[in-house]
């Protein structure tokens, strides 16, 4: 086992990381890394809608990047632990591409 950038235990080993890699199933990302390079190629695209209104990825991408910015002027660096609980709102959505 190794431990990760928290300094918890994982599981995850290098055998896995190559198995999962070579099968497609692992791309290396984060969701947030998905969403900036979706923001980045199609801006536009509505990616959900809340009450009726429609989403773009590149909004949430801005807003997540704006919220991150404040996360770490408030001293949260990478490896730290952020919980929150929301309902399925535009909100949580944001909150957790930044965190």
């Amino acid at each position: 086992m190794r431990k990760d950038i928290s300094g918890f235990q994982v599981r995850l080993d290098p055998e896995l990381i190559e198995l999962y890699t070579l099968s497609g199933a692992w791309r290396n990302q984060t969701i947030a890394d998905l969403a900036a390079t979706l923001a980045q190629r199609e801006p536009d695209r509505v990616t959900h809608v809340f009450e009726g209104r429609a989403w773009r990825i590149g909004e949430l991408v801005r807003d997540a990047d704006l919220l991150a910015a404040a996360l770490q002027q408030r001293g949260l660096r990478a490896g730290d632990v952020v919980c929150f609980q929301l309902p399925n709102w535009a909100e949580a959505m944001v909150l957790n591409l930044a965190a």
